[in-house]
This record gives C-alpha cells, sequence and structure tokens, in this order.
C-alpha cells in the first residue's frame, strides 16, 4: 500500500501544538473532573448527604436516593429529619414519607448504636438491592418507602438483635 506523504507545514502545525498542550498546565479553576465527581458522590452517599451532593450538582434524583439519609446518617440527623428541619429533599410527598420512616427508625431505639443496627442490617442492604433494581426498571419514591418500611417491619418481626 502506498502512503503519500504528510505536507511539511503540517507537520509543523500538528508538532507546535502538541508542544503548546504539554507547556500549559492544567488550570486550577477546572471542573471538578470525573473521577473527582464519583469520589464526592461515593462520600456522600455513605455519609448520608448524596440528595444535598446532586441537587447541587442539578443532577436528576433516583428513587433509591429517598433511603440515602435515612440509611446512612448519624441518628441525631435523623432526628432532625424527625423535627421537620428544613428538608434536603426537593419533593413535599417525598420529605414527609422520609419524616415518617425516621420516625419508625427511632422509635423505641434509645441507643444510638441500635439505630446504626437497623441502618447497617436492613437499609443499606436494601439501598444497594433498589440501586441494583433501578437498572432494571423504574422504580418510584412511594416504592422505595413502602419496601422500606416492610423490611423494618420483617426485621423487627424476627425479635430483638443478636449480641
Amino acid at each position: 500500500m502506498c502512503h503519500r506523504p504528510i505536507p511539511h507545514r503540517l507537520q509543523r502545525s500538528v508538532a507546535r501544538r502538541a508542544t503548546a498542550r504539554r507547556a500549559t498546565p492544567p488550570s486550577t479553576s477546572s471542573p471538578t473532573t470525573g473521577v473527582a465527581q464519583l469520589a464526592d458522590e461515593a462520600e456522600a452517599l455513605v455519609n448520608g448527604e448524596l440528595v444535598k451532593v446532586l441537587t447541587a450538582a442539578g443532577r436528576p434524583l433516583p428513587s433509591w436516593v429517598a433511603l440515602n439519609r435515612l440509611g446512612h446518617a448519624p441518628p441525631e440527623v435523623l432526628t432532625r429529619v424527625v423535627c421537620n428541619h428544613p428538608s434536603e429533599t426537593p419533593d413535599p410527598e417525598w420529605a414527609a414519607a422520609e419524616r415518617s420512616l425516621a420516625r419508625r427508625l427511632l422509635s423505641g431505639h434509645r441507643d444510638p448504636n441500635d439505630v446504626r443496627y437497623l441502618q447497617r442490617e436492613v437499609l443499606v442492604p436494601l439501598e444497594l438491592g433498589l440501586i441494583i433494581e433501578s437498572g432494571h426498571r423504574r422504580l418510584s419514591v412511594d416504592e422505595v418507602m413502602t419496601r422500606a418500611r416492610e423490611a423494618l417491619d420483617e426485621h423487627q418481626s424476627r425479635g430483638p438483635r443478636p449480641i
């Protein structure tokens, strides 16, 4: 196969652009890279702050994220949710459902470790399952909250936690 030689003028132009790219330092004011954004979202996920991060970024909220704060936030934050402190959720019905579920999660559990146990053993596994399921079909916030109530009820029917 016969190749045509690249014109000398084009070779110089490509070389100048490559040199300029190497010489230009990365901008410190550039938007968050994809990796950094993913890390921020992962941190927000495990801290129960994903709604806040996604909303601030103007990203849509998947329905499963309704469980995020309930499954990861410390008990004192859940107490503020129950007391109707400023909601991070954009939907009043979602906020009411979150408040109701937070009340159910906290009721009868004076020890913060009991609340953390329910989060770890019931809500976080449910949240992870719903993340996977939402990849296959659309879930409503009502369905997510209903499944969370059912999971808490089922866990409670099994009796006290093992020591």
